[in-house]
């Protein structure tokens, strides 16, 4: 449960791409080994303890217009919320939340999940990154 805001401004569009990118892009290349490029839009996520907000266990590429995906980003945009956090139930039960500004990047294909927000609203700006030889459906 969660509420998404699709970033369709092109000139906003743009200026993440180019703002995260020149932070996050370099890191997943030393980090991975894997040359991302491209990013596959923005959204805005709103996570409300009032209706209950998480997602629950999935995985990021399995569909076939989700297929060209290889990293997922999720920075988180606020504090004074509590629960909200990410999990990767096969490897453990550690909960991952970056401070505000901070952003966690992993593979797609990591089964993931995301804790209900028990207090408050998280916001979180997401995105998945691919490359030039990911083929991507119009």
């Amino acid at each position: 449960r969660r509420r998404d805001h699709t970033v369709r401004e092109a000139q906003l569009v743009r200026h993440l791409a180019a703002t995260i990118g020149r932070r996050v892009m370099p890191e997943v290349s030393k980090a991975f080994a894997f040359r991302a490029t491209r990013f596959e839009g923005f959204k805005i996520a709103c996570y409300d303890a009032a209706t209950g907000g998480f997602f629950r266990a999935h995985r990021d590429n399995l569909s076939p217009a989700t297929a060209h995906r290889r990293f997922a980003l999720s920075l988180n945009l606020n504090a004074g919320y509590e629960g909200g956090s990410l999990r990767f139930p096969e490897y453990g039960p550690h909960l991952y939340r970056p401070e505000a500004g901070g952003a966690l990047v992993f593979a797609c294909s990591h089964l993931h999940e995301v804790t209900e927000v028990t207090q408050g609203r998280r916001f979180v700006l997401l995105s998945f990154l691919f490359g030039e030889g990911d083929v991507r459906p119009v």
